[in-house]
């Protein structure tokens, strides 16, 4: 094989295996910031879920 075959096919090896490693990266990433996301949408609606209870339990023994 010639260099310029062996150079060219060395760049594509690596530019495969850092597309690989970017995208495992964006992805464990991306799911960090999701589920931390959704943690405080969970907690904001047990929140508000309670206050709702609350009201209403206080509304009815009026």
């Amino acid at each position: 094989m010639s260099l310029r075959t062996r150079l060219l096919a060395g760049l594509l090896g690596v530019s495969a295996v850092l597309l690989v490693v970017f995208s495992l990266v964006s992805v464990v990433v991306l799911r960090g910031h999701l589920r931390t996301r959704l943690e405080g949408q969970v907690v904001a609606a047990t929140v508000t879920a309670a206050r709702r209870v609350v009201e209403e339990t206080r509304s009815t023994r009026r």
